[in-house]
């Protein structure tokens, strides 16, 4: 009996023991932590485990796993494609592991808000995240993260038009692979795409040799049919870029039987339609069956970015054949397309060439469009420089307070004797500056008042002498008289007006545009095409000036003879030199040097340039500006 007693008391001992462990098992952080990760739950139900092990975590001041429980849940969040909260408990990683010194999840963190908000297509943030992960990395010697990051800064440079910055980047991410010994499959594919990058960046600076460069040496690296092809597509642009047809018919051509063994249909209707627009060039018989096959395969895919292209393909080969109808009809069906995609540059593009075929009711719209674009292109481009300033700012501000928290009065002192010199040299510097511009202001203003009094004298003198030859005859002060004396006047103020000083303080194409602002009227329409495009700020202050006086002799004679209602003027970057086309639809010129093109020549002949222009009666007026 008593041993009955014994045996029962001890099997409500164990029982009860069993009952405690399953209570603490269920109530432990690692329990619900390793719930959230098994594959048999769903990522809803995962949640669910990752929010207790966060709720506990806290409640217990378990600073590991209240890290690992806001780590978990933003992955798990982006899993969903949920942005959004993803970022809200990424910030919170953030913020924790900030307050802790705890330098692994800091790292995790900044990559996650990187990735996060450029997925959630806020690419000024993700900069800012990718650029503090980067740094972070380079102290940890995590070379592969660095490289990772630097090719996601180099692709939202570039998406924000800084194209210098971005193949900074990129050159930046291939020094550090360069220094790589043994490069595994990661590092290659790193390489292979900053290659295709700065491919990429170097058609867009027309710098096409350093592009050729880039995509060869992507051929080079990889083993892999499709990077191969693409790597020729692109080889492909750029040599048509050149106009050099064959070179690019033989990589479209590679490009387009190499896809011809993939399923992938956008690809090989890419490699198609360029292959046919080449061949168009060339004048081969089966280029409009290509380009309208590469279309056929868009539209069966419901491609439309691919449909458009393959609408401005066609569009250009009709061109080139002067079938204006076929080529509007083409066109319009790109613009239409464009409206669809939301795509304001592919609107402008359309739009561009719809005048240059002739139709002029779109000159309105494309006037209103190039100039939003242009605003919403200014906007982005100062938020993003906002942006890039801002962080380098607290970046330094970071720095320096950890630089004198370190030795602080061996720094202030240092900063002292740095600010006393700054200052000294920046105080001398000024007066310096001060005085060599006085000095050139005061021969600026000398040279333009003896070309002015020397133009007074030769161009008014004789006409001021006639006039007075009138007076001296007896005859009354009548009408012709005083229109003799108005004409006068006009003449004299032109003369001025044309050999004021110019000033290049402000960006030189807003100070063109304030230029042929000036000649717009209700009946004078001015258009610009590509004028931003142009490095400006690489071309000499001596070309500027030359350019300025020479289109301002454009518009004055336009002003004074054509007639024009229409005046287009197109700006082009042709390798190292710049191209600007004219173009108005008044009554035309006389082919003689005089009406001031002559002073236009002599302008443009003194950079070492080249003037040439074409004129009909009612045909309008033509000349190409090549510098």
């Amino acid at each position: 009996m008593k041993l009955k007693k014994t045996f029962l008391f001890f099997l409500l001992a164990l029982l009860n023991l069993t009952l405690v462990y399953c209570q603490q098992k269920q109530d432990s952080l690692p329990y619900y932590y390793a719930l959230s990760k098994d594959s048999k739950h769903t990522i809803e139900e995962k949640l669910g485990y990752v929010g207790k092990v966060i709720r506990l975590a806290k409640s217990k001041n378990n600073y590991d796993y209240e890290l690992k429980g806001y780590n978990r849940k933003s992955y798990l969040l982006g899993n969903l494609k949920h942005y959004d909260s993803a970022i809200v408990n990424a910030n919170l990683l953030l913020a924790k592991s900030i307050k802790l010194s705890n330098s692994k999840y800091i790292l995790k963190a900044n990559r996650k808000l990187g990735d996060y908000h450029r997925l959630n297509d806020s690419l000024l943030l993700a900069f800012k995240y990718y650029k503090a992960h980067k740094n972070f990395s380079l102290v940890k010697g995590d070379t592969l993260s660095v490289i990772t990051n630097l090719r996601w800064i180099a692709s939202i440079e570039k998406k924000f038009d800084v194209p210098y910055e971005s193949q900074s980047s990129a050159v930046e991410a291939l020094s550090l692979i360069d220094n790589i010994k043994n490069k595994n499959a990661k590092i290659i594919e790193a390489e292979i795409g900053l290659y295709n990058h700065l491919g990429l960046i170097y058609g867009e600076l027309d710098n096409y040799e350093k592009g050729l460069e880039s995509y060869n040496k992507v051929i080079e690296i990889t083993t892999n049919l499709e990077h191969k092809s693409i790597a020729r597509n692109n080889k492909g642009n750029i040599y048509k870029a050149q106009e050099k047809y064959e070179l690019a018919l033989k990589e479209f051509d590679y490009a387009y039987q190499s896809s011809l063994n993939t399923k992938d249909e956008k690809q090989k209707s890419r490699y198609l339609s360029n292959l046919g627009l080449v061949k168009s060039k060339l004048n081969l018989p089966d280029a409009l069956l290509n380009i309208k096959d590469a279309l056929a395969l868009r539209v069966q895919e419901d491609y439309k970015l691919g449909m458009y292209s393959s609408y401005m393909h066609l569009s250009e080969y009709y061109s080139d054949r002067k079938d204006t109808k076929e080529a509007l009809s083409y066109t319009n069906k790109a613009y239409n397309l464009s409206l669809q995609l939301n795509s304001e540059s592919d609107q402008v593009e359309a739009l561009g060439i719809l005048i240059d075929l002739g139709d002029n009711s779109k000159v309105k719209e494309y006037k209103s469009l190039v100039s939003t674009v242009f605003k919403l292109k200014q906007l982005n481009s100062n938020k993003f420089a906002s942006t890039k300033y801002n962080y380098y700012k607290n970046e330094r501000a970071l720095k320096e307070a950890a630089l004198e928290s370190k030795n602080q009065k061996s720094f202030k002192l240092i900063y002292l004797l740095l600010s006393i010199i700054i200052l000294s040299v920046s105080v001398f510097l000024y007066f310096i500056l001060k005085a060599k511009h006085r000095k050139q202001k005061r021969q600026e203003i000398y040279n333009t008042e003896t070309r002015i009094s020397k133009t007074v004298h030769d161009e008014v003198a004789n006409d001021i002498y006639h006039v007075m030859t009138k007076l001296q005859s007896g005859n009354d002060l009548n009408e012709e008289v005083l229109d003799d004396m108005e004409s006068i006047y006009n003449r004299t103020r032109d003369i001025s007006n044309q050999n004021s000083a110019i000033v290049l303080n402000d960006t030189f194409d807003t100070i063109l545009s304030d230029l042929l602002l000036n000649y717009k009227s209700e009946t004078v329409s001015i258009i610009t095409k590509d004028l931003s495009k142009i490095t400006w700020d690489a071309i000499s202050n001596t070309k500027k000036k030359i350019i300025y006086r020479v289109l301002q002799e454009l518009m004055v004679n336009m002003k004074k003879h054509s007639e024009a209602t229409i005046v287009v003027l197109k700006f082009r970057k042709q390798g190292r030199k710049i191209s600007i086309d004219y173009k108005d639809n008044g009554k035309g010129l006389p082919i003689k040097k005089g009406n001031g093109l002559a002073n236009v020549e002599s302008r443009i002949k003194s950079i070492n340039g080249t003037f040439t222009f074409e004129s009909e009666n009612n045909k309008g007026f033509k000349a190409t500006i090549r510098i």
